[in-house]
């Protein structure tokens, strides 16, 4: 496919995306309808997201890829969850950062996590021609930090994350629903614990 000149190919590795329930998804959702808007048409060519079987390709924007070719993991039951389908995946994604032509990944740290395939895949990032940003959202990575750009959802994660030079923080995006449908009224749903400082939630 033809590059258009001065405008940016945009890649989201996620594994999970609506319809399914979680941060990740409803975040990314967020972030792949705000880049893919007409708001940025002058400055983005193509949005793709690497997500898990499954997940929704309805998004008004043509620019918007929804690429569901990775097998089920994190979405499969735990009995269910093998290592050839985790393996599959890491292909996958290392394939799309190093030979996909995208000039910006941005990659939840879920896929940088694990202790050597995940080291892999930030030798990838920090490799691919790529401007690469790692998605922290809790407190399970313990890999390198530095090579490529960290990002974080929250002040007390910056904090925890302190041995990181330059992480910056992005708050949790938050789609509010149409204001007609807010004074329709209906149940209200709040979530507290050990995690919502943690998440950006208070």
């Amino acid at each position: 496919m033809k590059r258009i000149k001065g405008k940016l190919r945009i890649l989201y590795v996620v594994s999970i995306m609506p319809p399914y329930p979680g941060g990740a998804a409803v975040d990314y959702a967020v972030f792949v309808k705000g880049v893919g808007s007409d708001r940025f048409s002058e400055r983005v060519e193509s949005v793709t997201v690497l997500t898990e079987k499954g997940c929704s390709k309805n998004y008004a924007s043509p620019k918007i890829r929804i690429k569901d070719i990775l097998l089920n993991y994190d979405t499969a039951p735990s009995t269910s969850k093998s290592f050839f389908s985790q393996m599959a995946n890491y292909t996958t994604i290392l394939w799309h950062i190093l030979f996909g032509g995208y000039d910006i990944v941005h990659i939840h740290a879920r896929y940088v996590y694990a202790r050597y395939s995940g080291r892999i895949v930030w030798l990838a990032l920090a490799l691919s021609r790529a401007c690469a940003v790692v998605d922290l959202r809790d407190r399970f990575y313990n890999g390198l930090g530095f090579g490529v750009n960290f990002i974080v959802c929250s002040d007390a994660l910056k904090k925890y994350y302190s041995r990181i030079n330059g992480a910056r923080c992005i708050p949790v995006p938050i789609d509010f629903p149409d204001e007609k449908v807010l004074k329709k009224g209906g149940e209200n749903i709040a979530y507290f614990g050990t995690i919502a400082a943690n998440k950006g939630v208070y």
